[in-house]
């Protein structure tokens, strides 16, 4: 899988990360920037070069910090040690625009580079990163440039005939340490493959509806209890939460509680009635196991 974009029908804009904002509006390409509005006798506009910190001017460089090994943004060719690739292209058509040239710092930690570029070791990020509140909360300026998704990578000929997300669950799946896919995507993925048909609660309950709520924020239905409550492909959310769907647009088993828990006590309510006898007889059942696991009292702090 890709290592730094978000999941699979998303979009994300990779972003080239700057310490001043006169960089920034050089980078945008914006003459205006800066506080400069060139030779007003003339009529020139003014140079670029102009706008950038007198560092820059003088030593005529714009250091670029990144992490080079994710073609065919940024990376070595076989026995070279120059950077090659898109944003290594891009960065030295914005340097040629500005009137200096680009020099790439390969920087391997790629949570670091941002600390790094705050610090003053980069005058820029170029590495493929995507743009989040979190990263723009670090203090620097963002340009989004590139909009990306996340790749897939299986076996010649996909023997397991992968297509999508959902095709992964049970499977193994390798993505790079901190990237998205890792925080994020995985993360996701596993918890809708966890919900999506609950096999276990299929197999020991095909034809017994179950609801299994956790802390008033979600909760988890298989299949029966899905048909019990009649959520279906065509059922709306409910106001104060989410049917969580699959990529078909049918209900997983997942209901979640957003921004209150109307929704699971609604699907409560629409859940078969149990006569007082098997009321009862479930109540001894639940005690009892509860017991056997050495549980003798609960305490419901909220209710």
């Amino acid at each position: 899988m890709g290592r730094r974009a978000p999941a699979i029908g998303s979009g994300r804009a990779l972003v080239a990360a700057l310490r001043w904002v006169s960089v920034a509006c050089a980078v945008a390409l914006a003459g205006a920037c800066g506080g400069g509005g060139g030779d007003a006798k003339a009529g020139k506009p003014r140079p670029l070069r102009d706008s950038l910190p007198a560092r820059i001017r003088q030593t005529g460089v714009i250091t670029v910090g990144s992490d080079i090994e994710y073609a065919p943004l940024e990376f070595f060719g076989a026995g070279s040690a120059t950077p090659q690739g898109f944003d290594v292209d891009l960065a030295n058509a914005i340097a040629k625009r500005l009137g200096v040239q680009a020099r790439f710092v390969n920087f391997t930690d790629l949570e670091g580079l941002l600390p790094a570029l705050v610090a003053g070791r980069f005058d820029l990020v170029m590495s493929g990163l995507s743009d989040t509140p979190e990263r723009r909360a670090s203090g620097v300026a963002f340009i989004d440039y590139l909009m990306a998704g996340t790749s897939i990578l299986v076996p010649k000929g996909n023997p397991k005939a992968v297509q999508s997300l959902d095709d992964l669950c049970g499977q193994t799946v390798a993505v790079q340490k901190d990237a998205e896919q890792d925080t994020q995507t995985v993360p996701d993925q596993s918890a809708a493959c966890r919900a999506a048909g609950r096999p276990e609660l299929n197999a020991v309950a095909p034809d017994t509806p179950v609801f299994i709520m956790h802390l008033y924020c979600r909760a988890l239905l298989n299949r029966a209890a899905l048909r019990a409550c009649g959520y279906t492909k065509d059922s709306p959310n409910p106001p104060g939460g989410e049917i969580q769907r699959d990529r078909q647009g049918n209900p997983t088993g997942l209901l979640i509680a957003r921004p209150n828990a109307n929704i699971l006590y609604a699907t409560l309510a629409k859940g078969p009635k149990l006569p007082p006898e098997h009321q009862m007889n479930s109540t001894r059942h639940f005690m009892r196991e509860l017991n056997r696991l050495g549980l003798t009292s609960i305490i419901d702090a909220g209710g």
